[in-house]
C-alpha cells in the first residue's frame, strides 16, 4: 500500500506528519511480531530515530495508536526512549481489550466498551491469534447502532468466516440473543460450516 495523505497535505500550509503501516509514512512500522497472548512487538522508524517496543494492550490493531503517540511525542520534542517508556505503562478504557485470568486458568478478554463493527472485527482477529485449546466469542447486540446493526452483524459474520479460512480452525460457533438477528446467516459463514444457537 502507499500513503495517499501527501495529496491532501499539499492543500495546506500547515506542517504535516504522517503515520501508519504504509510506505511513505513519516512514522511507520518496519517489522512486527505477535505473541501467544496477542501482544505485538514492533520496530518503528521515525524522523527521530528507530525504536522497538511491545504494545501493552493485546491486539495488532493497537499498533496504530502507538504510531500516533510516537508521532505526537516526537513533534513535541519528547525523545523516542521516553515516549516508549510512557507507552509501556499506558492503559486504555475499562472493557477495552481488558484481560482477566480465572482461577481455572481461563483467559477472558473483555472488549465491550462502545463496541462497533471495526472493534469487534479487531477483537476477533486478536482472539484467533491467541494460544488456546478452545476459543469462544460471546457477542452482544450493538443497540446504539439501531437499524445499522443488521448490516454490521452481517459484516462481522463475514469476518468470522474469513478468520476461519485463514486459520483453518474449528467451525465458528456463534451465540447471541434471540432478537430476530440471524448473525450466522451470511453466505461466507454458511460456507464455512458455521453454527448458530439462539438463546
Amino acid at each position: 500500500q502507499t500513503c495517499a495523505l501527501p495529496i491532501l497535505a499539499s492543500r495546506t500550509s500547515a506542517s504535516v506528519l504522517t503515520y501508519g503501516a504504509v510506505r511513505g509514512a513519516d512514522v511507520t512500522i518496519t517489522s512486527s511480531s505477535i505473541d501467544d497472548l496477542g501482544h505485538v512487538t514492533i520496530t518503528v522508524a521515525t524522523p527521530w530515530g528507530t525504536i522497538e517496543l511491545r504494545v501493552p494492550v493485546p491486539g495488532a490493531h493497537m499498533a496504530s495508536n502507538v504510531l500516533a503517540a510516537l508521532a505526537v511525542a516526537g513533534r513535541c520534542g519528547v525523545s523516542m526512549a521516553d515516549a516508549a517508556l510512557g507507552i509501556a505503562g499506558a492503559t486504555v478504557s475499562p472493557m477495552r481489550m481488558e484481560t482477566h485470568v480465572t482461577a481455572s486458568g481461563a483467559r477472558i478478554v473483555a472488549d465491550c466498551y462502545n463496541a462497533n463493527p471495526a472493534s469487534v472485527a479487531a477483537a476477533l482477529r486478536t482472539l484467533a491469534g491467541m494460544r488456546a485449546t478452545r476459543r469462544v466469542a460471546v457477542l452482544g447486540v450493538m443497540a446504539e447502532l439501531t437499524g445499522v446493526q443488521f448490516l454490521s452483524l452481517g459484516l462481522i459474520g463475514e469476518v468470522m468466516a474469513r478468520i476461519y479460512f485463514e486459520s483453518q480452525a474449528k467451525r465458528p460457533y456463534v451465540v447471541h440473543e434471540r432478537r430476530n438477528l440471524d448473525m450466522a446467516d451470511t453466505p461466507v459463514l454458511r460456507k464455512a460450516g458455521g453454527r448458530c444457537r439462539r438463546e
